[in-house]
């Protein structure tokens, strides 16, 4: 028959190499957990370079893009300037036109009716 003395010294071993075995299991957690946040820290500050890459890149695409589109804008705008000016001047040379051609109509009917009175 086991002695008591003998199963509370089991007892009591059996404690401190389940202690001794949970503080192993905690520390490689420990060490584990140290190495995934490090490599999660290291990974996020890839990924916030990356993205400031990517951001001033795009930035510089849509500046280009926008200079282009203000060239073409101007471009546009003196094209249509030329144009609406060459009808402005076209459209003066018709109304000057029809003003003299009226002016010596009424000039002739001025005159048939000076001699008609």
């Amino acid at each position: 028959m086991p002695n008591l003395e003998d199963i509370k010294r089991k007892a009591q071993n059996a404690a401190y190499t389940a202690t001794e075995k949970a503080q192993d299991a905690a520390a490689a957690a420990g060490g584990k957990t140290e190495v995934f946040v490090t490599s999660a820290g290291e990974k996020a500050e890839e990924l916030r370079t990356y993205a400031g890459e990517k951001m001033e890149a795009f930035t510089d695409y849509v500046g280009e893009k926008a200079g282009v589109l203000r060239d073409y804008a101007g471009e546009k705008a003196e094209a249509f300037m030329a144009n609406a000016g060459g009808k402005a001047g076209a459209l003066r040379g018709i109304a000057g036109e029809k003003a003299g051609a009226f002016l010596d109509y009424a000039g002739a009917k001025a005159g048939t009716l000076k001699e008609a009175a």
